[in-house]
């Protein structure tokens, strides 16, 4: 009946002279995509067909033939969740010179889980590919076709992922919880795939493709893991590791005294009050000349004193028991609750950092890094009154994982002249009053990122600067401010 019914449809369509080309929508299909309309017979078939919705083919919003015909200038990608039915679903939308849509494109819906399964990969050799529920589809970007399915490869299986291409256009992506690499080849075929290459290796987070090898790296353990990719063997090439000497304190006290190169600090739940330390103590003075041995220093500001850690290198602070985290705090509302200096391999996990001042005027930072270099902060809560949560200076490869920013004064990150910023899974909160994202000649990517509440102007660029934003998840008020705010002047990329 379904099948009669569309055919009566097209013909008194036909008959009354209608033109229903490039004002519907379109269905993609694994083979090639379909007008709604050329063919009622083809449509009715798919819903014959008995497929899951996890299988359904989704809809292609169409814009006007010629216009989706073109080749795209840019992209728009966007995950959309319901936090009522746990499920999300992705958009891309091609645009011209202009900024108008040429077509768009919608995922089947998913479950959300503590991973995003929605990714855009991007632009790639045949089309414009994305990760959706765990397989990669790859979307018809020019041509009668353009916005439909092309092909859809489902035995990657992972999320939360992470990948490169080669010159050839083979896609190599990891996922966080498996599998550990997959090779698909343009034409969406699988060349290999690695569910899992030894029990040490997991949560791989950075898949890099050159000279003849791929490179992986894993959240588990130091180093970096190639692949070969002509003989398929892996092996590792590990980093060159210094030994941390690991000491457990129980009060600031315990802290400061301890504090330097190459150690693991652990700390005890509770308080760790530092202007109070700096108060009892008096260390030197941070000046022009320093000395080469040591490395805890005071510096004066408008309301009080400040820390600042200069020259540390391989230093890990963090909570003893992840579940009680411990709290590093500072009164003065113009000081930096932890300021680093001149150091490299330096690690926060599992802390609380903030002011123990309410909300006010301020311009203290939360944490402030200058001239570093590969500085992490993992499972970390910051807070306000700071001006801003993170100042970074002249610094680069500085990572933000799995933390909470919320409530600071002025806004979430000033970066000046800083570069291979990274933030993953960490959500921005509660800030207020001037630019949320403040960086000059810097760079910044955003991945599974969360931004809500947040009061003023979303990010603002120089020409010098770029923000890219992956996955990420925003609601209207910041959505907005990215897509209007005129301050952007570097290259602002939204995915």
């Amino acid at each position: 009946m379904k099948k009669r019914y569309a055919a009566i449809v097209l013909m008194i369509c036909l008959s009354a002279g209608l033109i229903l080309g490039g004002c519907g929508s379109r269905n993609a299909g694994t083979d090639s995509g379909q007008q709604t309309g050329e063919s009622g017979e083809q449509n009715t078939e798919q819903e014959a067909s008995g497929e899951s919705a996890a299988e359904q083919q989704p809809e292609v919003l169409q814009a006007e033939t010629d216009a989706a015909s073109a080749e795209p200038a840019s992209y728009d990608f966007e995950v959309i969740r319901d936090e009522e039915s746990f499920t999300e679903y992705g958009t891309v939308r091609a645009l011209d010179t202009n900024g108008g849509e040429l077509w768009s494109y919608q995922t089947p819906e998913v479950e959300m889980t503590e991973l995003t399964g929605i990714q855009t990969i991007g632009p790639a050799k045949e089309g414009y590919l994305l990760l959706a529920g765990g397989s990669i589809l790859c979307i018809e970007t020019s041509g009668a076709d353009a916005g439909t399915l092309k092909w859809q490869n489902d035995e990657f299986g992972g999320a939360g992922a992470c990948w490169d291409m080669d010159e050839e256009g083979n896609l190599y992506i990891a996922g966080y919880y498996g599998p550990a690499l997959m090779i698909i080849d343009p034409k969406g075929n699988t060349i290999r795939r690695y569910t899992s290459i030894g029990d040490d290796y997991y949560w791989p987070y950075e898949v890099e493709v050159s000279e003849g090898n791929a490179r992986i790296r894993f959240e588990s353990m130091e180093g970096t893991v190639l692949l070969d990719l002509e003989t398929g063997d892996f092996y590792q090439q590990v980093a060159q590791i210094r030994a941390k000497e690991q000491f457990v304190v129980s009060d600031v006290n315990e802290l400061m005294e301890v504090i330097g190169s190459d150690r693991e600090i652990l700390l005890a739940p509770g308080t760790y009050d530092l202007t109070a330390w700096i108060s009892e103590n008096s260390p030197a003075l941070y000046e022009d000349e320093l000395d080469a041995e040591c490395q805890v220093y005071r510096e004066e500001v408008y309301d009080g004193e400040q820390l600042v850690l200069y020259g540390i290198s391989n230093l890990t602070i963090g909570s003893q028991d992840p579940e009680h985290q411990a709290q590093i705090v500072a009164e003065p509302r113009y000081a930096d609750v932890l300021t680093f200096c001149s150091g490299e391999d330096i690690l926060l996990e599992n802390l609380i950092l903030g002011h123990t001042s309410a909300q006010g005027y301020c311009e203290g930072d939360v944490v402030a890094i200058e001239s570093c270099g590969n500085v992490s902060l993992n499972n970390c809560e910051l807070y306000g009154c700071g001006a801003y949560a993170l100042e970074i200076l002249t610094s680069s490869d500085v990572n933000v994982e799995f933390c909470d920013i919320h409530n600071c004064t002025y806004g979430c990150l000033t970066s000046n002249y800083s570069d291979s910023l990274c933030f993953s899974y960490t959500t921005f909160e509660d800030c207020r009053e001037f630019t949320m994202f403040e960086m000059v000649g810097s760079d910044a990517a955003f991945y599974g990122c969360t931004f809500r509440r947040l009061s003023g102007n979303m990010v603002s660029l120089n020409n010098y600067s770029s923000a890219y934003f992956q996955g990420c998840t925003f609601d209207a008020a910041a959505l907005d401010s990215l897509r209007d705010n005129p301050e952007y002047g570097g290259n602002l990329t939204i995915q």
